[in-house]
C-alpha cells in the first residue's frame, strides 16, 4: 500500500488512484493543527500551509472517495515527545470505519501504552525520532506492549 499525502484541496488523487487501480486501498496521510478557531485544520507542505479545510470532514471525505487507511499526524505534537493527540484520534475513529494510525507525539514507551489504553480502537501508533536516536528500542516497546495486553508481533 502506498501513501497519498492529502494536504491537497481536493480528493482527485484518491479517486484517480482507485479508478486506475494503482492502489486498491490508498493510505491517506493528514497533517493537522489542533483547534484553530475551535476546529482541527488540515495543513499542507509539511505543516507550513493552512489549507483552511476542517480536518474531520476532510478525513471523512477522503475515506468516502476510497482511502482505505488514514495516518493522522499532529503537527502540534510531532517531535515534541509529549504524547499523542488523544481527543483528535477519538474524533477520527468516530468519523470513519477504516484503520487509523496515530502519528506525532511519541516520546517513549509510556506514550504508546497510553495511546492503546485511552484509544483501544486505534489500529497503530507511529514514531520515528525515538527509534532513530536510540531513545527506545523497537524490541523493548513491543515487549512492554505485550506485557500490557497490546497485540504486538514479537520476533
Amino acid at each position: 500500500m502506498r501513501d497519498l499525502c492529502m494536504g491537497e484541496r481536493d480528493g482527485a488523487a484518491i479517486i484517480q488512484a482507485v479508478e486506475r487501480h494503482i492502489l486498491s486501498k490508498p493510505r491517506t496521510k493528514i497533517d493537522y493543527v489542533a483547534l484553530i478557531d475551535g476546529v482541527y485544520r488540515v495543513f499542507a507542505k509539511g505543516g507550513r500551509e493552512n489549507t483552511g479545510m476542517e480536518a474531520i470532514s476532510w478525513i471523512r471525505e477522503c475515506v468516502d472517495r476510497g482511502a482505505g487507511e488514514v495516518v493522522v499526524n499532529s503537527i502540534d505534537t510531532d517531535g515534541v515527545k509529549q504524547g499523542f493527540d488523544i481527543p483528535m484520534l477519538r474524533a477520527v475513529l468516530d468519523a470513519v470505519n477504516v484503520p487509523v494510525i496515530a502519528s506525532g507525539g511519541a516520546g517513549g514507551i509510556g506514550d504508546f501504552l497510553d495511546l492503546f489504553d485511552q484509544v483501544p480502537d486505534i489500529d497503530a501508533g507511529l514514531a520515528a525520532s525515538i527509534f532513530h536516536f536510540g531513545e527506545v528500542s523497537i524490541a523493548d516497546l513491543k515487549q512492554k506492549m505485550a506485557e500490557h495486553g497490546v497485540p504486538a508481533r514479537i520476533v
